[in-house]
């Protein structure tokens, strides 16, 4: 991708049309005005809440590989049982 930017590049300082270089190469033109943000470097990791981890520690069965969503389910399903 990025080597038919720096062509698409070339031909427009060649005073190719944008349109017209973008197609030859099979690019939209969106993907041409983009500019990628920098990316941060140093990301902080936010630890977990004490209590939480200690919750999903205590969890029988559970894999980091859950998803949020799964492993929230899986706590609503389990206090709501634990209720009845």
């Amino acid at each position: 991708m990025t080597q038919k930017r720096t062509f698409v590049t070339e031909l427009q300082n060649a005073q190719v049309p944008l349109k017209m270089a973008a197609k030859a190469f099979g690019l939209p033109r969106s993907s041409l005005y983009y500019k990628a943000k920098p990316r941060a470097k140093n990301k902080t990791v936010k630890p977990l809440d004490p209590a939480l981890k200690k919750r999903l520690d205590s969890l029988k069965e559970y894999e980091l590989t859950l998803g949020y969503r799964k492993t929230a389910a899986y706590i609503n399903a389990e206090e709501t049982s634990s209720d009845e």
